[in-house]
């Protein structure tokens, strides 16, 4: 039988601060990022028209065996 498996990340939104505040303030890396007033783009970088209407940063944390999900979890939200 296969181990069910698990991943975290933390998606945040905000109007009005850059992805490089967000990050400051949690000290973490943004795995995708796009902030505010930045030039749209796809993920291979081509460009778009437009600005970003607001900032998005994805952070990814944690993966594993969902038999640990719960401690990894309370370990996640505890660094918050």
């Amino acid at each position: 039988m296969c181990a069910s498996r698990y991943s975290l990340s933390l998606r945040i939104q905000h109007p009005t601060l850059s992805s490089a505040e967000i990050a400051s303030k949690l000290q973490m890396t943004p795995d995708i990022e796009q902030s505010v007033g930045q030039s749209r783009e796809t993920p291979k970088g081509r460009a778009l028209q437009g600005a970003y209407q607001s900032t998005y940063c994805v952070f990814r944390s944690k993966e594993g065996d969902l038999t640990v999900f719960e401690t990894d979890l309370n370990q996640e939200l505890a660094q918050l």
